[in-house]
């Protein structure tokens, strides 16, 4: 020993330390003397030398093998003894794994300084690993050292055990089949299955077997425990060699297993659709900068009051002025025009003001809808790229169920995961989920999840569209960590399976089923045609803002549902009150008799807790009749009655409630049985209770000590007098805990009674049996909103189950309204002795207190149809091309012209003899200044002279271009179609029109009701006068044509005649206007009919379903259009137009017959003169 401590401190640079195992006495683990240096940092390697030949070396070998010291961090030199079984039968005890670093010299006998060296090692001594001794060869001092002859591969069949969970996926197949089924897209966690793909590959290498250790989870909080659950308690108690769940190396598992390589990383990401507008507020506060917004409010007001000042200069009071001039401004400001009640009239500062208030905002809206139309057509870029920018939106996230995941939550000290944990996660209901709901929550946008994308991409790629894949963004919870196969804590295989799964990684095999179980991230394939939808996140703001009062009413009322404590049945009345939002309360009580006894309390109660009115009758008096009709006379909207059934003589009571059919749908019952089901029954069913009727009954608990339970019932009926049934639904049972259970809406039909209807056709269906007109599907040509209702009814027979009678009236019989009659559909209705009408009717002041209305199912399109004339009020059309004070200028000028002439001819006699005078005044002056004027020349003797030459040259001038004027008028008159100026009543009863009206009973009504001055005008004027006063529509239809005759008729129908009889240019004549305004015709039911409601909602689902414009469009025909083609239209004229043309000519050619007769009488008279003063023959004048 002495001489190798001299020759180590020459040859070796390291530090050496002696240990005398002989007198280490201590029966404690193996333990290396103090060094100094240390030894168990891994920058050195220990090498341990020691002789078998000492005395205590088996001891100090127990010790060492006990403490795992045969490993890879100590290198063993062992001097055997000459034998060399006797040393391997020493070292077959010790604990000799697959990475001991041992070397057994052998010395040989017959050679000094010779060794033979072994290099000792073995499997997993405690998995039944045999010793393998290796000879390397013989050291000499010359030889050296030998090297090992093979790798250490074989692990000799031995059975190693690896954990693995696989989260209950592999159910119900064992999990051996789990792990080696062929792989799908990953849609699971999966890493198990990856990881024992990696493990058979090591298998076949090493030779071999494996045992699988099933755990239901990973366990992660046992990491420091002497637990043995999940996967982690089997790898820290060492129960199994390694795991077949990859894991991350962290701080806190530094002591529990060995890693090996990285065979993966895993991609935890935070995957949540990106919202257009993140992190930026609100879209509609963005357009203007904070300063504009707070100066906008400012002039606002300040305009508000200066606008309400001028009202109350303008005597308006200051209340009404405020919210005026508020509602003003902001609809100026909302481009939204608002006009207050009887203002008419405005101050010229207010007119200032307000066109300045209309500029500004207009301006400010010119910049607003730019930048908000700018701001939706560019893409906006993902903001959100941390995980404090996505808690800053408030968007919901949920995580993974994984224990992964809840053992993070529960050990990171990350400021921003706590935030995380304890803002978005915590409070949130779905805040662990499965992958598949996750993803479907991010799907459905606003909605972040966390979690292992290696598989959570598979349904991303098979659920998301391409928009959405293209909205995917993902933020870090925390950096990607690197998972490896976690060995046992100092395990002999570390190395082993480093250096093998190093091998698999460079050759690719590793790569290759990565590919094969890890999904990879869908990529974004943009359309450029695609279309940016705006979302409803977008605009939410405007929906917050519209729904901020009905959100703060309805939590008001949750708050007050939920501290409200019915116990007794004052409390059940005040919550049945507040449900139906009564307003009036009527308790019929016996508070004589036992059973009603609490009814003074519930006084004192209701009185301080119930703002309406309250009314109680005692049913026992004997004024009992008298004083409720009053009362519920005066009270008629939203009444409730209470009654209890257990008082006596409620025989009486409900017979004269039902005789005066009070259970109907205006008042609100709420009735108390008791505890005696059957008899509240049978009082109940014998009464007029109908489909309308709501009647809550409340019968008593169970337990006779105990009175705050009840059995909720709804009655309702369908129609009593029809032979209907009364139902008795149960709603539930409430508690002094509970709130009252709420009405559901009826959705049963009438359970097929029979109703009765009336209705008319007017006669017009004969000689055809009057269903066959109702079923029709020709165009109508006559009355035909009876087939339109009809359909309506149909629907609802099919809808409501009923069966129909129809009684046939042979009219409306209007006239009847009020009178008590039976005849006619008014007479019908009115007596009760049906249950509706087909035939609608119009909601008119002398019927609406007679009869109730349902909704609109049409609108009468009664119109008066004429033939509008071209020229209307305009006797000569020659005339209209000028004004009058031009034609008064014009005759003037040219009377000027022809006096100048007389003046020319009178002054020079010469050119003129003076017998033909006269004749050349007419002549020249006259016919020539009419010639120049008409165009048509003049004769060449009136401008000899140059004065008459310039003259008739200006006149000409001038008449040419007059007569241009005129010719374009003219011509532009006939050319253009001009206005239909008889658009009101009053304007057609000036005209030369004259008037028929459709002989409709309808009609006859409205006359003899109406008092209208302008109807009555007409009816006066131009009806009774008229033949023709009433027609029938072929025959009014036909007049029409024929021009100069308005006709009165429902042109629903008329319409259909207009377009088979008129020709195209008729039609274009057509003008319309009204006798009285349009009303909307209702399918009527009788005065108080329980129906009504039923067949309202039905009606408005049919109008909804557009059910009811389809039947429309075929019962009621629209007015044909005019088809002009003002390219190709030739304007005919009239003999009207040019009426005066003629007149003229028959005028001149009168006057000049006239002329004719006087010329020819003053020329016999001059002849006979002439022979009368004929001197006789052979007289001689002297002179």
């Amino acid at each position: 020993m002495t001489v190798w401590a001299r020759i180590l401190h020459k040859s070796f640079a390291g530090p050496v330390g002696y240990v005398d195992i002989g007198r280490t006495r201590k029966a404690h683990g193996f333990k290396i003397p103090s060094i100094p240096f240390d030894v168990r940092s891994p920058l050195h390697r220990l090498g341990l030398v020691l002789n078998l030949g000492c005395n205590r070396h088996s001891s100090f070998l127990q010790q060492a093998s006990y403490s795992d010291g045969f490993n890879s961090s100590y290198h063993w030199l062992l001097f055997g003894v000459h034998n060399l079984n006797h040393s391997v039968s020493i070292l077959n005890e010790l604990n000799i794994n697959i990475d001991a670093y041992l070397t057994l010299a052998v010395g040989r006998v017959e050679a000094r300084d010779t060794y033979a060296m072994y290099d000792v090692y073995g499997s997993v001594k405690a998995r039944g690993g045999k010793l393998t001794v290796d000879y390397l060869g013989d050291s000499t001092p010359t030889s050296g050292w030998p090297k090992a002859k093979r790798r250490r591969q074989n692990l000799q069949q031995i059975e190693l055990r690896a954990v693995v969970s696989s989260m209950n996926q592999h159910q119900p197949s064992s999990i051996e089949t789990y792990l080696s089924s062929a792989p799908g897209k990953p849609r699971t966690y999966n890493a198990p299955k990856y990881a024992y793909q990696l493990v058979e590959i090591l298998q076949t290498k090493f030779n071999f077997r494996l045992k699988l250790v099933l755990a239901s989870s990973w366990h992660l909080d046992v990491i420091g425990t002497n637990s043995s659950l999940g996967v982690i308690g089997q790898l820290q108690t060492k129960q199994v060699d390694f795991s077949l769940v990859p894991l991350a190396l962290q701080t806190e598992r530094m002591s529990i297993f060995d890693p090996t390589i990285e065979i993966a990383r895993g991609k935890f990401f935070t995957l949540f659709r990106h919202p257009k507008y993140a992190m930026e507020g609100n879209i509609f506060l963005r357009p203007f900068q904070t300063i504009i917004w707070i100066v906008m409010p400012m002039l606002l007001v300040c305009s508000a009051a200066l606008l309400s000042a001028i009202f109350i200069v303008q005597r308006t009071t200051a209340i009404r002025a405020l919210p005026g001039a508020l509602l003003i401004v902001l609809g100026v400001l909302a481009q939204q025009a608002v006009v207050l009640a009887g203002k008419m009239t405005f101050a010229n500062s207010e007119k200032l003001l307000l066109l300045v208030l209309f500029a500004c905002c207009m301006i400010l809206l010119q910049f607003y809808s730019s930048f908000i139309i700018g701001y939706q057509l560019i893409e906006t870029p993902k903001t959100i790229n941390t995980m404090e920018q996505l808690i800053a939106t408030g968007m919901p996230v949920s995580i993974e169920n994984l224990t992964y995941n809840r053992d993070f939550f529960m050990r990171t000290k990350d400021p921003v995961a706590i935030d995380l944990y304890h803002r978005r996660i915590l409070p949130n209901r779905q805040g662990f989920v499965n992958v598949s709901t996750g993803i479907a929550l991010v799907r459905q946008g606003g909605h972040a999840f966390h979690c292992e994308t290696t598989y959570g991409y598979t349904h991303v790629s098979e659920t998301f569209t391409e928009r959405q894949v293209c909205e995917l963004h993902h933020v870090f919870l925390y950096p990607h960590r690197v998972t490896h196969i976690p060995m046992v804590k100092g395990s002999p295989l570390k190395e082993l399976f480093k250096l093998q799964l190093q091998i698999v990684r460079e050759s690719g095999v590793l790569a290759y089923h990565q590919h094969r179980y890890y999904a990879t991230r869908p990529r974004c394939i943009k359309d450029s045609h695609q279309t940016e939808p705006v979302e409803l996140f977008d605009v939410i703001s405007a929906f917050v803002l519209l729904a901020s009062g009905l959100l703060c009413s309805c939590f008001l009322l949750l708050a007050e549902v939920a501290f409200r404590r019915c116990s007794t049945r004052v409390e059940l009345i005040e919550e049945f009150l507040q449900q139906r939002s009564i307003t009036s309360l009527i308790v019929l009580h016996c508070v004589q008799e036992q059973v009603d006894q609490d009814v003074i309390r519930m006084a004192k109660t209701l009185r301080k807790s119930f703002p309406g009115t309250i009314y109680y009758t005692d049913i026992s008096k004997l004024n009992f009749k008298q004083q409720f009709h009053r009362h519920m006379f005066y009270e008629r909207y939203k009444t409730a009655i209470t009654l209890n059934l257990e008082c006596s003589g409620m025989d009486r009571v409900l017979e004269q409630l039902s005789a005066n059919a009070y259970f109907n749908g205006t008042f609100h019952w709420l009735m108390f049985g008791g505890r005696n089901f059957e008899q509240a029954i049978c009082l109940l069913s014998d009464q007029n209770i109908n489909y309308d009727t709501s009647i809550t009954l409340v019968f008593d608990g169970y337990a006779p000590e105990n009175i705050s339970r009840y059995e909720v019932y709804e009655v309702t009926g369908t129609v009593k007098r029809r032979g209907g049934r009364i139902h008795f639904e149960l709603l539930g049972i409430v508690s002094s805990l509970e709130e009252l259970p709420k009405r559901i809406a009826p959705t049963r039909g009438l359970d097929g009674i029979e109703l009765r209807t009336t209705l008319t056709t007017a006669n017009q269906h004969q000689p055809r049996p009057f269903i066959e007109k109702l079923n029709s599907v020709k165009r109508p040509k006559s009355y035909n909103a009876v087939s339109h209702s009809y359909q309506m009814v149909k629907l609802l027979q099919m809808k409501l189950k009923f069966k129909l009678i129809m009684i046939l009236a042979s009219d409306w019989r209007f006239d009847l309204i009020g009178q008590n009659s039976s005849q006619g559909v008014v007479g019908q209705l009115e007596t009760k002795q049906v249950d509706f009408g087909i035939t609608p009717f119009a909601m008119t002041v002398e019927r609406v207190f007679r009869y109730d209305f349902t909704i609109e199912i049409a609108r009468g399109t009664f119109y008066t149809v004429f033939r509008h004339p071209k020229s209307l009020n305009n006797n000569n059309i020659f005339l209209l091309p000028f004004e009058t004070l031009l034609w008064i200028v014009i005759g003037l000028t040219f009377c000027g012209v022809a006096v100048i002439q007389t003046i020319s001819i009178v002054c020079n006699p010469q050119t003129v003899p003076a017998q033909s005078r006269i004749d050349c005044l007419v002549d020249q002056s006259l016919l020539g200044t009419l010639g120049v004027l008409c165009q048509q020349g003049l004769h060449h003797r009136i401008i000899l002279m140059s004065s008459n030459k310039i003259l008739i040259l200006v006149a000409m001038a001038f008449s040419m271009l007059l007569l241009q004027f005129y010719s374009t008028f003219i011509v532009g008159y006939q050319l253009i179609t001009p206005p239909k100026t008889i658009n009101t009543l009053e304007k057609l009863v000036d005209s030369n029109i004259k008037m028929a009206v459709e002989n409709l009973s309808y009609q006859y009504d409205f006359f003899r009701r109406t008092k209208n001055p302008v109807a009555l005008k007409l009816y006066e004027t131009k009806i009774l006068p008229n033949k023709y006063g009433f027609v029938n529509l072929t025959f009014g239809l036909q007049l029409v044509k024929r021009g100069g005759y308005a006709f009165h008729c429902e042109t629903s129908y008329g319409n259909t005649l207009i377009i088979e009889t008129f020709t195209e240019r008729e039609i274009c004549e057509l003008q319309q206007v009204q006798l009285y305004p349009q009303r909307a015709v209702h399918l009527t039911m009788i005065k108080g009919s329980p129906l009504r409601e039923l067949f309202k909602v039905n009606l408005q689902l049919v109008k909804e379903r557009g059910l009811l414009a389809y039947h429309h469009s075929r019962n009621y025909i629209p007015q044909p259009k005019c088809n002009k083609q003002s390219n190709n239209h030739a304007e005919q004229i009239y003999l009207t137009d040019v009426r005066f043309a003629f007149l003229l000519l028959g005028a001149g050619m009168a006057a000049s017959i006239a002329m004719l007769s006087w010329e020819l009488a003053f020329e016999r008279f001059q002849h006979w003169r002439g022979i009368r003063h004929q001197p006789p023959d052979g007289f001689v004048w002297l002179n």
